[in-house]
C-alpha cells in the first residue's frame, strides 16, 4: 500500500499496518544510504577528493591573487614588492642607484687613468728636456774607446781607476783630450793599468787589500811618475777637497757650511783650470776632469753606455771622453748617474816634465832619487 493510501485514514498512525509499512521504508533508506553521519562522512570525502584532483590539475595554472591560502608572509608584503615578483621587473629605484653608481665608477675611473697618464707624459717631458736641454748635444760628441778598464786582463782589472785618471790627465799635458780617438782612449787604459802595477808592487803607495789607489795615498806620496809611451811626466796635487755633490732638501745649509762641505760643482767651479786638471772619486768611481778653451772635458775609465750611463751587465760598455760646455751640464750629469752616491773626493793636480826648468827639475830628481834608495 502506498504512502497515498494511508493519507486517506486521519488515525493512520495507530494502525499497526501503517507502523509496519513505515519501518519497513525506513530499513530499505537506511540499508541504500546509511545513518545521516555516515552520509555527511561519505558527501565529505567526496568533496576532499574532488578538490584533491582539481588541485592537481590546476596547481601550476593558479595565479598567487586567485589562491585565497597565502600565508602571513605573502600577505605582509608591499603591494610594490609583490607586483616586481609577479611581474618578473626589475626594481626601478634599485637599477637607477646602481646605474649611477657604475656611471660613477667608471667617470672617476676615467679621471684617475687621465691623470696617471699625464703625470707619465709629464715625467717623459722632463726626461726628454733634460736629455736635450740640459746635456743637448753633448753627447753627440763623444769619444768612446773600444774597451773599458774592466775588459784589460790584468790582475788588476777593474781596480785601477785612479790611477788611469792620473794617466790620462798627465796624457792630456802631451797630446790634447779634444783630440783624441778610440785607440788614444784604448792606450790610456793600458798605459794606466801598467802604472797602477808600479804604483801597488814597487812604489808601495798603498798596501791595501782592495788592490786601489785613492787620494789620500797620491797625497801621502807627494809626487808621483806618471809614465806614458814617449815621455814621463810628474803629478804633484796642488789641494784637496771633501764634501757633498748635493745638499739634501731637509739640511739647514750655512755659510760656514758651504765652506767646510763645498759642493762638488762650487769646487769644480772655482779651482778647476787648464794647468790644474782634477781627479774626483765618487763612491767607488774615479774620474778625471780636463778644461780646455770653454769646455770641460769628462774622462771615465769605467764601463758606460753611449750616453755615459753605467752599464750591466760588466762588459758591454766602454770607456769615453766628452765635452761639457759649462758646470750645469755636469751637475745634471752628477744627478742621473750618481744621485745615490752623495760623497766625494776630488784632488786638483799639476805635471811637470824634464824639460821644465826651475821647479820642475826639482821634481823630476826626487823620484829618481827615491828609486835609486829602493
Amino acid at each position: 500500500m502506498g504512502k497515498s493510501f494511508w493519507r486517506k485514514f486521519k488515525c493512520r498512525k495507530c494502525c499497526p499496518n501503517y507502523n509496519n509499512w513505515k519501518k519497513e521504508k525506513t530499513q530499505v533508506a537506511s540499508d541504500d544510504f546509511g545513518t545521516d553521519s555516515d552520509r555527511e562522512t561519505t558527501e565529505v570525502g567526496k568533496v576532499a577528493e574532488n578538490t584533491s584532483v582539481f588541485q592537481e590539475t590546476t596547481d601550476e595554472a593558479v595565479s598567487p591573487i586567485d589562491d585565497l591560502n597565502h600565508d602571513e608572509e605573502f600577505v605582509s608584503k608591499p603591494v610594490t614588492e609583490l607586483n616586481s615578483e609577479e611581474k618578473n621587473e626589475p626594481n626601478l629605484e634599485s637599477s637607477e642607484e646602481e646605474l649611477k653608481g657604475e656611471r660613477k665608477e667608471e667617470i672617476e675611473g676615467g679621471r684617475k687613468e687621465e691623470i696617471e697618464g699625464e703625470r707619465e707624459e709629464e715625467i717623459e717631458d722632463k726626461q726628454r728636456e733634460t736629455t736635450e736641454d740640459v746635456v743637448g748635444t753633448v753627447w753627440d760628441s763623444i769619444t768612446r774607446g773600444s774597451i773599458s778598464q774592466a775588459d784589460i786582463s790584468s790582475e788588476h782589472a777593474n781596480n785601477q781607476c785612479t790611477s788611469i785618471a792620473l794617466t790620462a790627465a798627465g796624457t792630456h799635458e802631451v797630446k790634447s783630450i779634444s783630440t783624441w780617438v778610440s785607440v788614444d782612449i784604448d792606450m790610456v787604459l793600458y798605459q794606466g793599468d801598467e802604472n797602477h802595477g808600479v804604483y801597488r808592487s814597487l812604489f808601495k803607495i798603498s798596501s791595501e787589500n782592495d788592490d786601489r789607489i785613492s787620494l789620500d795615498d797620491l797625497v801621502l806620496r807627494g809626487i808621483t811618475p806618471v809614465f806614458m809611451p814617449t815621455t814621463v811626466a810628474f803629478a804633484e796635487i796642488l789641494d784637496i777637497w771633501q764634501g757633498m755633490l748635493f745638499y739634501p732638501d731637509n739640511m739647514n745649509i750655512t755659510e760656514l757650511d758651504k765652506i767646510s762641505i763645498p759642493l762638488l760643482s762650487s769646487v769644480l767651479a772655482a779651482h778647476l783650470t787648464e794647468r790644474s786638471p782634477m781627479i774626483v772619486t765618487i763612491g767607488e768611481f774615479s774620474l778625471v776632469f780636463i778644461k780646455e778653451g770653454g769646455n770641460i772635458w769628462l774622462f771615465d775609465s769605467h764601463c758606460r753606455g753611449d750616453n755615459g750611463e753605467k752599464c750591466v751587465p760588466l762588459g758591454t760598455g766602454k770607456a769615453f771622453a766628452v765635452p761639457f760646455a759649462n758646470i750645469a751640464q755636469i751637475t745634471e750629469y752628477f744627478e742621473r748617474e750618481y744621485g745615490t752616491s752623495n760623497a766625494y773626493q776630488a784632488a786638483s793636480i799639476q805635471y811637470t816634465f824634464p824639460s821644465d826648468t826651475s821647479a820642475g827639475t826639482q821634481r823630476l830628481e826626487t823620484p829618481d832619487k827615491e828609486l835609486n834608495t829602493k
